[in-house]
């Protein structure tokens, strides 16, 4: 896990790059359509579970008009990217919490006097709840999230 969290900068950026063409832009807002396929452009990156790599209206982004300081407009094209600290948000989020649900329920349930079926199935049922709460909270999560713009 410790190396999980040293990878060097330049390259955290760098797995996330994708190309998107503005739809719009208003004093608050830039919402991006992402294009192309992510296949080659995110492997590796921490990110990909969330992320938008399909098409259609799943592959709009809405995020905070601070992105990016110089002057966008409709139809320009972009590449966008997320930040570091984003990108250890998302694994903490994706990973870190199921594995601490995971750890809790098989370490504390038996302690507790359940038994060992038991406290597999609410361990794996309580990691199934919160992707479920991640899936939910989605937009909440783009919103949250970082990223960096720059002009293509």
């Amino acid at each position: 896990f410790y190396l999980f969290l040293q990878k060097p900068k330049s390259t955290m950026a760098a797995e996330t790059k994708r190309r998107a063409k503005i739809i719009d832009v208003n004093d608050h807002t830039i919402t991006l359509q992402i294009t192309g396929d992510c296949s080659d452009s995110c492997q590796g990156c921490r990110l990909q579970i969330v992320c938008h790599n399909t098409s259609g209206a799943d592959s709009l982004l809405t995020v905070a008009r601070d992105c990016y300081a110089g002057v966008l407009g409709k139809g320009d094209t972009v590449e966008i990217s997320a930040a570091g600290s984003s990108q250890l948000t998302a694994a903490a989020l994706l990973f870190g919490v199921p594995a601490l649900l995971l750890i809790g329920a098989l370490a504390g349930l038996p302690a507790a006097g359940f038994g060992d079926g038991a406290s597999v199935a609410v361990a794996v049922a309580a990691v199934a709840a919160w992707y479920c709460v991640v899936a939910a909270l989605k937009k909440r999560f783009d919103r949250q999230m970082k990223w960096i713009i720059t002009k293509a």
